[in-house]
C-alpha cells in the first residue's frame, strides 16, 4: 500500500507538463491618413464657402465671392509669420483714410468694403498678429539700435583685442594669449564703464557682446 502510494508521487513528480502555446493577438492597424497642412486647408474651396455663409450687421460677405476671399488667402496664408506681420503692417499703412476729421483703416478686399471682423474673417488674421504686427522691424530686419554702454563696449574690444591678442596672417581671427581669461577681460572692461559712468554688465551680457563683436 506505501509502495503503491510512493510510486504514485514519484511518477506525478517526474512527469513533464504539457508544453503550451503562447497565444498571440494580433492588431490591425488600420493605414495613418495624411492630413493637408493647415494651411492648405484654408485656402480649401468648402472652407471657403462656410466663411461666406457668416453674416454680420452689415452683411460684408454678401458682397464678396468665393474668388475675393481666395485671392487674399493666397496672398497672406503662405507667409512665414515674420512676413504675415509685415504684411498686416503694410496694409494699415497703406489703408490710412480720414473720416470727419478722425484717421481710420479702410479694410476691404479688391476695393470691396467691409466691416474689420469680417476682414480678419477673410484673411485668416487674428486679433492677436494685428495687435502685434508692429513689434517686427520692417527694411532693418537685425539691425538693433546700439546704446552708448553698448557702443563703448564695442569700441573698447575693439582697441583691446588689437593691443593683446594675435592676429592671424591668413584668417580674419584673433588669438588671445594663453595666460588670459575671460574673466579678466571682463573685469578690466568693467572698470573702464564705470570710469565712463556706465552700469557694469554681467557676463552672460558679455557673451552677447562678444557674440556680436565676432559678427561685426
Amino acid at each position: 500500500m506505501e509502495t503503491d502510494i510512493l510510486n504514485t508521487c514519484v511518477s506525478n513528480i517526474s512527469s513533464s507538463p504539457q508544453s503550451s502555446k503562447r497565444k498571440y493577438t494580433y492588431i490591425t492597424r488600420s493605414p495613418k491618413i495624411q492630413r493637408e497642412p493647415f494651411s492648405r486647408q484654408l485656402l480649401d474651396p468648402t472652407i471657403i464657402n462656410t466663411v461666406l455663409q457668416h453674416r454680420c450687421q452689415m452683411n460684408c460677405f454678401h458682397k464678396l465671392t468665393r474668388e475675393n476671399v481666395l485671392s487674399i488667402r493666397k496672398e497672406y496664408v503662405p507667409k512665414s509669420g515674420r512676413d504675415k506681420s509685415l504684411w498686416i503692417k503694410d496694409y494699415i499703412r497703406n489703408n490710412i483714410i480720414t473720416l470727419d476729421t478722425t484717421r481710420t483703416t479702410r479694410w476691404h478686399i479688391d476695393g470691396i468694403d467691409i466691416c474689420k471682423n469680417c476682414w480678419m474673417k477673410a484673411t485668416t488674421v487674428t486679433s492677436f498678429k494685428l495687435k502685434n504686427c508692429y513689434k517686427v522691424s520692417h527694411g532693418s530686419f537685425g539691425i538693433s539700435r546700439q546704446t552708448n554702454r553698448m557702443s563703448s563696449t564695442l569700441a573698447w574690444l575693439s582697441n583691446y583685442f588689437s593691443d593683446i591678442c594675435e592676429k592671424m596672417p591668413t584668417k580674419d581671427e584673433f588669438h588671445l594669449p594663453c595666460f588670459m581669461l575671460w574673466k579678466d577681460i571682463l573685469n578690466e572692461l568693467n572698470n573702464f564703464l564705470t570710469k565712463e559712468g556706465h552700469k557694469q554688465i554681467t557676463l552672460s551680457y558679455f557673451s552677447h557682446v562678444s557674440w556680436k563683436f565676432s559678427n561685426m
